[in-house]
């Protein structure tokens, strides 16, 4: 029966503890456990019915809403609850509570990394402190306080893919943290390096591509009209997904290289 290691044991006393192994002991140091195992498959299967939920919602109200004349307040609402392309809604918190999940991951995946003393931790606690930060940026959106100071840079007016300007200092820095990932990227698992690759793929063909198509779109023609919202949608849906299949990957290497996934909370015996 595999036990938890010692040195994931030694020295720590607290009333719960997250605790990752093929099984976990129900008697491990006068300690009483409960475990509670996470499945990848049926994880990966919620949220890709949430987010299949989400997107229709969001296209069906906001089409329900333009094609009305946007004169019907019940549409307004269910709008703003709704619609993938405005904050502080139920998909913003969605996909927020996605990344932040993913950076939890990647923070289990340092922590043991670390332990291990292995290569890349500091890759893997870089990528941990990233999603945490989109998670932060996907609430506050960050990123768009700086369109307008870019617009200036860039000229004002007739910007075209570059509309949305905040997209220029973003092709930089993901061409930057692609040299500085490439090696990081290449050793992983051959299943890991392609679900990374797809992932990012999907995030960035979103989160750039169809924003620069976007972008151009509404300079010109406006974001009040049923093309804008088919745009933002399916910019929104490839964002989702790649966050569902980054997941799935971070599982799969958790499960499949590190351990197997059990989450314990350990607390101490009534005396």
């Amino acid at each position: 029966m595999a036990q938890i290691p010692e040195q994931f044991m030694s020295g720590l006393q607290p009333a719960y503890l997250l605790s990752i192994d093929s099984q976990v002991e129900k008697n491990l140091d006068g300690l009483e456990t409960t475990q509670v195992s996470l499945n990848p498959a049926s994880i990966t299967r919620v949220l890709s019915a949430l987010t299949f939920i989400l997107v229709i919602a969001s296209l069906s109200t906001a089409m329900a809403y333009e094609l009305t004349g946007n004169s019907i307040k019940t549409f307004e609402r269910l709008v703003k609850i709704f619609s993938v392309d405005l904050e502080l809604n139920v998909p913003t918190f969605f996909s927020m509570l996605m990344m932040l999940f993913a950076g939890v991951l990647l923070s289990l995946i340092s922590v043991i990394k670390r332990k291990q003393k292995t290569t890349y931790v500091f890759h893997w606690a870089i990528l941990s402190g990233g999603f945490l930060f989109m998670a932060f940026d996907e609430i506050v959106a960050a990123h768009e306080r700086i369109v307008e100071p870019m617009r200036a840079i860039l000229g004002g007016e007739n910007l075209g893919i570059f509309y949305y300007a905040w997209v220029v200092p973003g092709i930089a820095l993901i061409l930057f943290l692609a040299c500085v990932f490439m090696r990081f990227w290449w050793n992983l698992p051959p299943k890991t390096r392609l679900n990374f690759a797809i992932a990012a793929a999907l995030f960035l063909s979103g989160a750039i591509g169809v924003e620069m198509i976007g972008g151009q779109y509404a300079e010109t023609n406006g974001k009040e009209n049923l093309t804008y919202i088919i745009i933002t949608t399916f910019e929104e849906t490839l964002e989702m997904v790649s966050l569902i299949v980054f997941i799935r990957g971070l599982f799969d290497y958790i499960t499949e290289t590190l351990c197997a996934v059990k989450v314990g909370l350990v607390k101490p015996r009534q005396v």
